[in-house]
């Protein structure tokens, strides 16, 4: 029970410091982490987020801030968070800053920027002219007169003396100065020797310098001293290279893998290897085994019979009533309730209208429910069935079939007067006032409409509904003679 509270609190963003009530079990939190705040507003404790703009406080209001987000600060005269300028880090009030950002020092509340490539200065004193750089920017040093200067092109550390590290990529450091590495070399050494060369290129160890691999073998893209170490996928008309004996050997047309120019392993999809191991294409369609030659087959796919001659696979489409057996044949259905089966594992694949498959049996859907499956262990209905002339209209919640309230003709919710899309025929859209708040739902407009309007002559609706239960407004009698009149013009303009 303990851990269960201790979850409960950590869940809503809380510390580990946590009580039990004395009155139920609901645990009362009296701590939380530093971006949120306890509000005991309710009965029991629980954590809110601070105001926006607060990183630390003591409650969910922005009076209740102990430590503002970076870039916020308080509006003067106020209690709100406002966004402090972009250069300040902090600001103690409406565009004053108490502490800056990266590059910028603080004078008289502001936030000036530094001289070039300085991330971090200040003024001796105040009467200074100019700041001094106390750090720089990477790529930049620091001079004995406070100033950054910037590094020459390709250092990437320097100091007054010069470069201390050139780029590692296509440079090397020589007398305190980047110079560059041989013709397609990555990295190589201080001796200016290569290493690693650029894709397609290999080194040549003796002397350091990079040569192109496709030059000395064919197919060749990585190398090392004179011998191949990997070949391209595939050349420029599509024949598959294999590395075999530090040569890039190209395997035969359609082939994957090979062991030489002549033997193929392995053909690329929709290929077939052949006895002399070469590829061929075959095409017979669903056919999972070869036969001994390309245009035999030796098995088909489920649901598929080999032809008398082994060249084709047929689909067998059973007649309604019949499913496929363990030898291809359409046998009779012995599941009760089902359309169409596999009467090789007695599964059911159609189940009849108003039935849901369960393994080699079918059970009835739930009341009012024609199509539904098996979710959850339940059963989930997707289609209702159609309602009788006196029933009222079906409707799914989240796969439970209902009804829908008696004065809807069709409906978004189970049995809600106020979810009517249609009215159910001899009711109209009456339009129910209370206070500022106005709702439709449909009415019966012979007892229930107090001010008819009409909107057009073929529909009405109610204005106000008013009269007590039992009773009937002199408008209402109105109404139904006029409801009469609409339904004949409606039925003669059809």
């Amino acid at each position: 029970a303990e851990d269960g509270i201790r979850d409960f609190c950590l869940s809503r963003g809380l510390g580990d410091v946590y009580k039990r009530q004395v009155h139920g079990d609901q645990p009362n939190c009296i701590s939380c982490n530093f971006d949120k705040a306890i509000d005991i507003s309710g009965p029991v404790g629980v954590c809110v987020d601070c105001a926006k703009g607060c990183e630390v406080c003591n409650g969910p209001k922005p009076e209740h801030c102990i430590r503002a987000e970076p870039g916020f600060g308080p509006k003067t005269g106020t209690k709100e968070l406002i966004k402090c300028p972009k250069t300040c880090k902090y600001c103690s009030s409406d565009y004053k800053c108490s502490s800056c950002r990266y590059g910028y020092f603080l004078e008289n509340e502001r936030c000036v920027e530094c001289p070039s490539y300085c991330t971090e200065c200040k003024k001796e004193k105040p009467t200074d002219a100019e700041p001094k750089c106390l750090k720089c920017n990477p790529g930049s040093y620091l001079t004995a007169k406070g100033y950054c200067n910037p590094c020459e092109y390709q250092c990437v550390e320097c100091s007054e003396v010069g470069c201390i590290k050139a780029n590692p990529f296509y440079h090397y450091l020589k007398d305190h100065k980047p110079v560059e590495c041989p013709s397609n070399c990555k990295v190589c050494g201080a001796d200016g020797k290569c290493t690693e060369c650029v894709p397609g290129w290999g080194v040549r160890s003796s002397e350091g310098t990079c040569e192109k691999c496709s030059t000395f073998k064919p197919g060749c893209n990585a190398c090392k001293d004179g011998k191949c170490t990997g070949c391209e996928t595939m050349n420029s008309v599509g024949i598959f290279y294999n590395l075999i004996n530090g040569e890039c050997v190209e395997c035969p047309r359609g082939c994957h893998k090979c062991t030489d120019s002549k033997t193929c392993t392995k053909c690329l999809r929709s290929l077939v290897l052949q006895n002399d191991k070469t590829c061929k294409s075959f095409d017979i369609y669903a056919c999972k085994e070869m036969g001994d030659t390309i245009d035999k087959c030796r098995a088909c796919d489920d649901k598929y019979r080999l032809s008398d001659d082994g060249t084709k696979c047929n689909f067998i489409n059973c007649p309604s009533g019949q499913g496929l057996n363990a030898e291809g044949l359409c046998v009779p259905i012995t599941i009760l309730n089902c359309k169409k089966s596999d009467e090789r594992d007695k599964r059911c694949a159609e189940p009849a209208t108003g039935y849901y498959a369960v393994g080699s049996e079918t059970k009835p859907c739930p009341k009012g429910c024609s199509k539904c499956a098996l979710v959850d262990s339940k059963a989930f209905c997707f289609e209702a069935a159609k309602a009788g002339r006196s029933n009222y209209a079906l409707i799914i919640n989240d796969g439970v079939v209902g009804t829908c309230h008696s004065s809807c003709g069709t409906c978004t919710k189970i049995d809600d007067p106020k979810s009517c899309d249609t009215c159910r025929p001899g009711y109209v859209v009456g339009i129910k006032r209370s206070g500022s708040n106005v709702e439709s739902i449909c009415i019966d407009p012979t007892i229930e409409c107090a001010v008819p309007k009409i909107t057009s002559p073929y529909s009405s609706y109610c204005d106000s509904i008013d009269p007590p239960n039992g009773t009937t407004s002199p408008a209402s009698k109105k109404k139904s003679i006029w409801n009469s009149f609409v339904d004949f013009l409606w039925s003669w303009r059809k």
